[in-house]
C-alpha cells in the first residue's frame, strides 16, 4: 500500500533530487542540501539531510520550523497535503492505494440527510457536556456539536471539505444511546473538520464524546460512527480508506473492553498492522479519564507505550532464538559523523596518555558537531546535531564550558551529564550498567542527539572490574545495541597503560583494561605527542573495522581566552595530514627513547668510572649534555646505579656498581680481565674519556 509512510521512504531515497527540485537556489554541502529558507534563497539556515537514517529530514534553524520531505514539497508549493501526496505519487511512480475489501461487492449510494434545525448548545446539551462530562466549551466549538430545540444533543459527521455527511443524535443524559438522524448514511468518521490539514498521527476514539476528550487532552481525535466491534461496525473503512493514508501512524485509543478490543484487530487488519497502535488509557475510555482528573502526562504516558497489534498476542511464551535470513536484511551504506572516524551507531575509542590533549580533542569533535563546523584536512562538514558528554575528570564550568565556548560550540546543542537523582532526592554517579535506560530516555527527550562522549568511561563502569574481558564485555555490548536503535555515535576516552618494560609497540595493547575496550570499538585512534616536538600531538589510527584506515592528522593545544580572563585551550589543527599510523609512531618514538638510554649510560658511565659523583653534578653535567631526566633516570635504573648520603652533613652522590666498576668500568681504564699479574697487559696509556662526555657525536 502506497500510504505515507511508504511514500516518505520514496522521497527519502532520492532526497537530493526532489531537494533540488523545491529548492533549485540551494547547493550540496556534504551530506545536505543548503539554502536561505522555505522561499529557496541561497544561504546556510535551512538544510535537508541527503544520506543516512535522516535522509529527507530538514530544519530551518532561523525559523525553528522542520519536517520531512512532504512538508517541504507542501510548504514550497502552497499545495493542500492531499495533493502534495498526489504529486509526490506520481513522481514516484506509485499506485493509489488499493482498498481491503471484496471488489465484487457492489458500491453503494448514499443520500445526504437535511441540516436538521439546531444552534450552538447553550442549555441542556452544555450543561451536560460541559458540567457532567467536563468536556471544554472550545472543544464543543472546534466539533461543531450542536443542540437541537429539545435539548437533544447533536453530533455532525463531515467531510474534510465541510459537507455534512451523517449526523447523530442523544439525549443529555448518561446511558443514552446515539441514533443516526437518517436511514441510508455513509459510515465515515466525525470529526474531520477539526483536524488540521498538516495531521499525521491521528487517535481513534470509541464514541465522539471520547474524541471531545482527546481533544482537551491536547490529541487530535476522530471517532468511529458506529462504536466498538469488527466485521461491518467497521465499515466505515470502506469509505475512509484513502483519507487515512495521510497518517504515519493510527492510535487506537478505543475502550478497553471485549468489543474495543475486536475493533482494534479489525482496523488495524484493514488500514494496516504496521500503523496502528493500541492505547491502554488509564480508565476504561478517554472522558472517563477527563471526568476523573487523569493528568495529561499520564495520557501522553499511555500513548508513548502504545502497542503494536503485530506483536499483540503474539509473545512467545519463553525464550526463543532471535534470527533473520540474509535474504531479509537490506544492506546499507555506514553513516559517518567524521568519515573514517567516528559512525553513526557505533562506538568509537580514543585514547592516550595523561596530558595529551585527548579532552580537548573530544571537545572539539563536539564543537565542530554541535555547530555544524568543518573538520580539518578537507575531510567535509559535521553534520548538525545535539551532543551529550560525560565528563568525570573536568568541571563543567570552570574546564569543560571554557573550552567549548573556546571551540566555537554551540552550547544550547551541548548537554552534560552531573549526576542521577535518586527517589530520595540524593544524587549518585551514573552508572553505564544500570542507568543505560535513563541515557536512552534522555537521548529521546533531547532529540536529535549525534554524539555521547564518555571521558573516561573507565570512571562510569560501577563495579565492573575494568580488566577482566567478560565483564567489560558485559557492559560495552549493551551500549552497541542502544546506540544502534538510537543511531548515536559513542565517543568513549580512556588512557594508556603504564609502560610494562616490554618492547611491544601495537597501539591496541596501550590501551589500558581489558582488549574489550577496542575490541567493541569499531574505530580506535590514539592522541600521542610527537617526540620530535613536545608541543605537538598526533591523532593516529590504531583500528578500524568499517573503513579503510584514514589519514593521520596533528594538533597543538592552542591558548585561549574566553570570558572575562578565563585562560582555556582549544584544539588548532594542523593544514596537512601526517602520513603515520600509531602503530609506526609508537615504533618510531621506542628506536628514539632505545637509543636515548643507551646514549645516557654510556654518558653516566664515563662519568662515574674514577668513583662517585655529586648528584648535583651529575645532573647539571647530563643537562649540558642534553640528556633528558626522565632518560637518565631510567638509565640509572639500568646500570644499577645507587646514590647514597655521604655523612651527616655530607651531600648525595651517585656510584656505580662495583660489579660494573670491575668490568665494564675497567675497559674504560683500558685494564686487562686477567688483572696485574698477567702477562697480555696492555702497554697503551689509558684511554681519554671523549669531551662531550662519552655520548655518541
Amino acid at each position: 500500500m502506497s500510504d505515507i509512510v511508504a511514500i516518505k521512504q520514496g522521497l527519502a531515497q532520492r532526497a537530493e533530487d526532489v531537494a533540488e527540485m523545491l529548492l533549485p537556489r540551494g547547493r550540496k554541502q556534504g551530506n545536505e542540501w543548503r539554502c536561505g529558507s522555505l522561499q529557496g534563497e541561497p544561504g546556510q539556515s535551512l538544510g535537508v539531510h541527503l544520506t543516512g537514517h535522516k535522509a529527507g529530514l530538514w530544519s530551518d534553524f532561523a525559523t525553528g520550523e522542520a519536517g520531512d520531505l512532504i512538508d517541504l514539497w507542501q510548504h514550497t508549493t502552497g499545495l493542500k497535503f492531499v495533493e502534495v501526496l498526489d504529486r509526490a505519487r506520481e513522481y514516484l511512480g506509485m499506485e493509489r492505494p488499493k482498498e481491503n475489501r471484496d471488489p465484487n461487492a457492489p458500491r453503494k449510494t448514499y443520500k445526504r440527510p437535511q441540516k436538521p434545525e439546531c444552534h450552538a448548545p447553550k442549555e441542556k446539551a452544555l450543561d451536560y457536556l460541559h458540567e457532567v462530562r467536563n468536556v471544554s466549551v472550545e472543544a464543543i466549538a472546534a466539533y461543531e456539536v450542536a443542540e437541537k430545540d429539545n435539548g437533544d444533543i447533536l453530533f455532525p459527521f463531515l467531510s474534510p471539505e465541510g459537507e455534512l455527511v451523517m449526523a447523530t443524535s442523544r439525549a443529555p443524559r448518561d446511558g443514552a444511546p446515539c441514533i443516526p438522524i437518517s436511514k441510508d448514511f455513509e459510515h465515515i468518521l466525525g470529526g474531520w473538520h477539526a483536524i488540521p490539514d498538516d495531521t499525521r498521527v491521528i487517535d481513534l476514539t470509541e464514541g465522539y464524546i471520547d474524541a471531545l476528550s482527546m481533544y482537551d487532552y491536547g490529541y487530535p481525535a476522530l471517532t468511529v460512527p458506529m462504536g466498538g466491534g469488527g466485521g461491518r461496525k467497521q465499515q466505515w473503512i470502506d469509505n475512509e480508506y484513502e483519507r487515512m493514508e495521510r497518517f504515519e501512524k493510527v492510535y487506537l485509543a478505543l475502550d478497553d473492553d471485549k468489543v474495543g478490543e475486536e475493533a482494534a484487530v479489525e482496523i488495524a487488519r484493514r488500514l494496516g498492522r504496521h500503523r496502528c497502535l493500541r492505547v491502554r488509557l488509564p480508565k476504561k475510555d478517554a472522558n472517563e479519564c477527563l471526568m476523573q482528573g487523569v493528568a495529561r502526562e499520564e495520557i501522553a504516558a499511555a500513548i508513548d507505550s502504545a502497542e503494536s497489534l503485530e506483536r499483540i498476542n503474539s509473545e512467545p511464551a519463553g525464550p526463543t532464538l532471535i534470527c533473520r535470513c540474509a535474504s531479509e536484511i537490506e544492506s546499507e551504506h555506514i553513516e559517518w559523523l567524521w568519515p573514517g572516524r567516528i559512525a553513526v551507531g557505533k562506538q568509537t575509542c580514543i585514547a592516550g596518555d595523561p596530558g595529551t590533549g585527548k579532552s580537548q580533542l573530544s571537545v572539539a569533535i563536539a564543537a565542530a558537531i554541535s555547530s555544524g563546523g568543518e573538520w580539518p584536512c578537507g575531510e567535509g562538514r559535521a553534520p548538525l546535531g545535539n551532543i551529550i558528554i560525560f565528563s568525570a575528570e573536568d568541571g563543567a564550568s570552570d574546564t569543560i564550558i571554557p573550552r567549548l565556548i573556546a571551540a566555537g560550540a554551540d552550547l544550547n546543542r551541548i548537554h552534560i551529564v552531573d549526576a542521577v537523582g535518586t527517589e530520595a532526592g540524593s544524587r549518585r554517579g551514573f552508572n553505564l550498567q544500570a542507568d543505560l535506560k535513563l541515557l536512552e530516555e534522555k537521548i529521546a527527550e533531547i532529540g536529535d542527539v549525534c554524539l555521547i562522549v564518555i571521558d573516561p568511561i573507565s570512571s562510569y563502569l560501577g563495579k565492573t572490574d575494568s580488566h577482566k574481558n567478560a565483564e567489560v564485555r558485559g557492559v560495552l555490548e549493551p551500549i552497541a545495541e542502544m546506540a544502534e536503535r538510537t543511531r548515536v555515535a559513542v565517543c568513549s576516552v580512556t588512557h594508556f597503560s603504564k609502560p610494562s618494560g616490554g618492547t611491544g609497540t601495537k597501539a591496541l595493547h596501550k590501551f589500558i583494561g581489558s582488549i574489550a575496550f577496542v575490541a567493541a570499538a569499531r574505530a580506535a585512534f590514539a592522541v600521542l605527542e610527537d617526540p620530535d616536538d613536545t608541543g605537538r600531538r598526533l591523532f593516529l589510527h590504531a583500528k578500524n573495522n568499517l573503513s579503510e584506515a584514514p589519514q593521520g592528522l596533528a594538533f597543538h593545544l592552542e591558548r585561549s581566552i574566553v570570558g572575562e580572563g578565563i585562560i582555556t585551550s582549544r584544539v588548532k589543527w594542523e593544514y596537512e595530514p601526517v602520513a603515520m599510523t600509531a602503530n609506526e609512531a609508537l615504533a618510531a618514538e621506542t628506536g628514539k627513547s632505545t637509543l636515548a638510554v643507551e646514549e645516557a649510560e654510556c654518558f653516566l658511565q664515563a662519568l662515574l668510572a674514577d668513583g662517585p659523583v655529586p648528584s648535583k653534578q651529575v645532573g647539571a653535567e647530563a643537562q649540558e649534555a642534553g640528556v633528558a631526566k626522565a632518560t637518565l633516570r631510567r638509565a640509572k635504573a639500568s646500570l644499577g646505579i645507587t646514590s647514597y648520603k655521604d655523612g651527616m652533613d655530607g651531600g648525595w652522590f651517585c656510584a656505580l656498581p662495583k660489579a660494573l666498576k670491575s668490568t665494564e668500568g675497567a675497559q674504560i681504564k683500558n685494564v686487562s680481565i686477567f688483572g696485574i699479574d698477567e702477562h697480555l697487559r696492555a702497554s697503551t696509556p689509558p684511554m681519554e674519556v671523549p669531551s662531550n662526555g662519552g655520548r655518541a657525536a
